[in-house]
């Protein structure tokens, strides 16, 4: 009788330990699956779906409907500031700024090679649709413009 007491209790120490190896275990492997790499999330800015090559078609108050020529939208310096080169057609070395949040885009009013121009619009897809206003001194050319991603 007194060896069945003895087998007993060693079996019972040895599931005691085989829980407590098995609960540690469970423990650290899920602090493993709880900081791994997968369930972060890369932010990514509003402007970033504005950054690019664009084909712009513009319809002037003045001129009419105008040929299309090439813009291109860099970053800016700020996280939600963009830079448009040759805004207007008016090259590449003149750059508009524009401010973005979320799916929109306002040109506040500044003065780009010698023209006051200010502005909004809203992407949406690969096309931008604005809307802005150039001033050059002598009149306002008023226009509704639509950015095609190349």
């Amino acid at each position: 009788m007194a060896q069945i007491l003895i087998y007993i209790g060693k079996s019972s120490n040895f599931m005691q330990m085989k829980n407590k190896l098995l609960f540690t275990y469970i423990l650290i492997s899920s602090l493993f699956i709880a900081c791994s790499p997968e369930d972060e999330t890369t932010p990514t800015e509003d402007r970033d779906k504005f950054i690019a090559s664009w084909t712009c078609n513009e319809s002037s108050s003045i001129t009419g409907s105008n040929p299309p020529f090439t813009v291109h939208i860099n970053k800016g310096t700020a996280s939600d500031a963009v830079l448009i080169e040759n805004f207007y057609g008016l090259g590449f070395t003149n750059k508009a700024t524009g401010e973005i949040t979320v799916n929109d885009i306002d040109i506040p009013t500044q003065i780009l090679a010698g023209n006051t121009i200010q502005g909004n619009g809203t992407i949406s897809g690969n096309i931008i649709s604005m809307h802005y206003s150039v001033n050059d001194g002598a009149g306002v050319d008023s226009l509704t413009v639509t950015f095609t991603k190349q």
